[in-house]
């Protein structure tokens, strides 16, 4: 019995040392080497820049979020699954997966700044006598509260959802007030016998709820609530299809496959937009409350409204860039499914009706992100203090020219999300990999260039690296429009159009960008590229995946 549960056990953790490998030595390079940087090339690196970069804590959450990405990758490429059928208990499967989980974060990270504070932390290091010790206890919690709320939410449910969202949001609050505990940062230093007992008592807890969630997960018993179902159904207009059963209905090939994919892959989204919004309007009402009655802006929150609302859109984009990339792939993300492949639809016809959801996924999130959460609750501050506030905003609005800036913001998001999804529904992970190699290398230099003293002293190696970039981007726009024509998947007027909306936004945004010298307007306008580059190389990635 043991024995087939070690094996899993190793099946799922192989997949996963490689990586921590490579994110444990470039996090411990990272500090290493920026002296010597700093030595040989003074100033090369803004000294804001530096000082942020001599700080542990800022090294400790970098390897929390890398080892945490990590270890949900392994989760995904192994057969995870396959332990709920071993004739182990619920109890071992739970504790190990929940327990192995903190040692695969928490203890990598541990050895990390261990080994920084033995080769290169120093006087100047500003937390260099805050303690790990609380931050590292606050993982521990935090790991074990995601792993329940995992479980548990696999049986929907309004009520758990907002009792898990609120925990977890008590437990960053925790965090934030030990740090912030009157609006001003305050090292923490010292665990209290009382946080300690605090943090056992919710690992504890954490640790029996997610026993139990993950036993009615295995025995099956973990179902959807009902006003969860009726409300998701209405969302996805299932109950207007049902009555409409009876009626034909006539529509092309592209349009079935488009109503396809959206109900085999694409209705979370429609929940996701949903609760990002009502996300969004609970945070900017509570920040704007919290300054009304304490007088200072909440250190986590703030009370900025566009900002927070861009931040949470931001992040909403992320996961409904997992979402569309599921929506077609396996769930490691190796593949296309198979009947979607082997659809009576062409490589064309299939990537019209993807960019068509891809649209539609966008347009719910920016009606219940922005529309919803950032209208209603701008509409409620406004009804509390009055049209001069917004008479005053709107002035603001109109002499700013923040109209660019919204534009901008929406644009940014689509690049995001759409060249992400070509990536990622090419199917291929070394692919993937070699791209984001390709883009860390090309951005690294162009950022140190355009922003370090070097700009100044060494203006024909800047000259000649951007036009580098530059060229390399306009390659690779005309490569990829010329390839998707050449095999039938995009016709000469997708490509007129592209080039149109292409020159429309350069000329909208050459004013925009804040710097005089001709080269960087180039390069910015060049990097708009990425937003007509994706009806290319979409239809590239899926017939590539299709057909390899």
């Amino acid at each position: 019995m043991s024995s087939a549960f070690v094996m899993t056990t190793r099946l799922i953790w192989k997949r996963a040392w490689l990586g921590a490998l490579l994110t444990g030595l470039v996090l411990v390079t990272g500090p290493v080497v920026l002296p010597a940087v700093l030595r040989l090339l003074p100033g090369v690196v803004n000294e804001d820049l530096a000082q942020l970069l001599r700080s542990q804590l800022l090294i400790l959450a970098l390897s929390w979020v890398a080892f945490g990405l990590l270890c949900i990758n392994a989760a995904y490429q192994s057969p995870l699954q396959l332990t709920r059928g071993l004739p182990v208990t619920s109890v071992r499967i739970a504790s190990w997966v929940m327990w192995s989980t903190v040692v695969m974060v928490v203890v990598p990270a541990l050895l990390i700044n261990g080994l920084i504070r033995l080769l290169v932390m120093g006087a100047n290091w500003p937390d260099r006598e805050c303690s790990v010790l609380g931050p590292t206890l606050f993982m521990t919690a935090f790991i074990m509260v995601a792993w329940s709320a995992y479980w548990s939410l696999q049986a929907k449910g309004f009520w758990r959802l907002l009792f898990w969202a609120s925990t977890m949001g008590a437990l960053v609050a925790w965090l934030v007030s030990r740090y912030y505990p009157e609006g001003k940062l305050v090292p923490w230093k010292v665990v209290t016998l009382t946080e300690w007992i605090t943090v056992l008592a919710v690992c504890g807890v954490a640790w029996l709820a997610g026993i139990r969630g993950y036993a009615r997960i295995r025995c099956g018993v973990a179902v959807t609530s009902r006003p969860w179902s009726r409300i998701e159904n209405w969302l996805n207009g299932d109950r207007g299809q049902l009555r409409e059963q009876s009626i034909p209905v006539v529509g092309s090939r592209v349009q079935a496959f488009t109503r396809l994919h959206w109900q085999d892959g694409c209705s979370p989204v429609t929940l996701l937009a949903v609760i990002f919004g009502g996300l969004t309007l609970i945070l900017n009402l509570y920040g704007y409350l919290y300054k009304a009655i304490y007088g200072y802006v909440n250190p986590l929150i703030g009370s900025n409204q566009p900002l927070a609302t861009f931040g949470v859109f931001l992040l909403s984009s992320f996961a409904m860039l997992l979402l569309l990339g599921q929506s077609l792939l396996l769930r490691d993300f190796s593949s296309m499914k198979g009947y979607l492949a082997q659809l009576p639809v062409s490589d064309q016809e299939l990537s019209h009706a993807l960019v068509v959801n891809l649209f539609k996924s966008l347009g719910l999130l920016l009606f219940w992100v922005v529309i919803f959460g950032f209208g209603v609750s701008y509409l409620a501050i406004v009804c509390y203090e009055g049209l001069e506030g917004f008479y005053r905003d709107w002035n603001w609005f109109l002499k700013e020219k923040f109209f660019l800036v919204l534009l901008f913001s929406l644009l940014m998001i689509w690049m995001l999300i759409s060249n992400g999804l070509s990536m990622v529904w090419t199917g291929h992970t070394k692919f993937m990999g070699y791209v984001f190699g390709v883009v860390m290398v090309l951005f690294y230099p162009t950022l140190i260039l355009s922003t370090g003293p070097l700009r100044n002293q060494r203006p024909g190696l800047l000259l000649v690296w951007t036009l580098l970039v530059i060229g390399m981007i306009c390659i690779v726009a005309i490569l990829a429009f010329q390839n998707a024509h050449r095999l039938g998947l995009i016709s000469h007027n997708t490509i007129w159009l592209a080039t149109i909306f292409y020159l429309v936004i350069s000329i909208t945004f050459w004013n925009f960008w804040k710097t005089d010298l001709l080269i960087d307007r180039v390069l910015f306008s060049s990097f708009m590229i990425f937003t007509v580059l994706p009806f290319a190389t979409i239809p590239l990635a899926v017939s590539w995946n299709r057909h390899r």
